[in-house]
């Protein structure tokens, strides 16, 4: 009786076992990249098989993620149909 619990503890724990990963999001140098600064809601990337998903809200409410050049990941409230912030300091 003793071998099948073993066995059946050692299924259950390659049945219920789950694999991680880890990945490293540099929101700085994905900003330098040529064309990458753009706004959304939301904005995803996958590395190294990792999905990350930013989305962007203040106190009045939603608003956008925005990858800023130069600056890194923030949010943005009005985008234009570039995707661009509008305006630029906001």
């Amino acid at each position: 009786m003793k071998k099948l619990a073993t066995v059946i503890l050692g299924a259950s724990a390659l049945i219920f076992s789950a694999v991680g990963n880890a990945a490293t999001f540099d929101f700085l140098a994905m900003s330098n990249v040529a064309g990458a600064e753009k706004g959304g809601n939301p904005l995803t990337w996958t590395i190294d098989g990792v999905t990350l998903t930013a989305t962007g809200s203040d106190v009045t409410g939603v608003t956008n993620a925005y990858l800023d050049a130069g600056a890194g990941l923030g949010v943005c409230n009005t985008l234009d149909a570039g995707l661009q912030c509008n305006p630029s300091n906001d």
